[in-house]
Parts: structure tokens; sequence; C-alpha cells
């Protein structure tokens, strides 16, 4: 496993050949993106939520007028996002993020 860049990936090979190799590889890949599209739909409403509640700049509360999503908090989101992947390494993400949402 030190020696890996893919566990589960060289794990299926060796148990069930290319074939378990490539269908781990999609289903990670697949679960990878399920859980990044949870992230970006829930995050921004987390920042709404709490604009909504007062306990965050107010201007993060309003909805577009045409689609009725928090276009403010999604912008903020996704510059946050821009700005975390552009300062620390993955290791360090995945290490921060673990310990935020461990608590809950």
């Amino acid at each position: 496993m030190p020696s890996s860049q893919l566990v589960a990936a060289d794990a299926a090979q060796a148990v069930m050949g290319a074939v378990g190799k490539n269908f781990v590889s999609l289903a990670v890949m697949i679960s990878t993106f399920g859980t990044l599209n949870g992230s970006m739909m829930t995050g921004p409403r987390v920042f709404f939520a709490m604009a909504e509640d007062r306990l965050f700049f107010r201007k993060l509360a309003e909805v577009h007028p045409r689609y009725g999503t928090p276009a403010t908090c999604i912008v903020l989101a996704a510059a946050l996002g821009v700005a975390f992947v552009s300062v620390r390494k993955f290791a360090e993400l995945s290490d921060q993020f673990v310990i935020g949402i461990w608590p809950f």
C-alpha cells in the first residue's frame, strides 16, 4: 500500500484482473463526482441559511431573481474553493476537510 498511488484499483487488479481494476476505477470516479456534486449543492446553502438567520453577511441572504438560487453564496463558495486550492496541497486540504466535517 505505501508504494501504490491507487490502492483500491491495484487491489482489484490483483483479485479480478484488468476488468476489476477498470470497474473499481470507474466506481471511485463516479463516487468522487457524486460527493463533489453534493458538496457544491449544500455548501453555499449553509452560507445562505446563516445569512437568513443574521449570523453572516446580510447580502448573502438574497436569491437570484430569475433562478431563485443563492447566487452570491455560490460565487463566494467558488472563490473560497479556488483560494484554498491555490494555497494548500491536496493532503492539507483533505486533512482539514476531515477535521472540519468529522464533528458533524
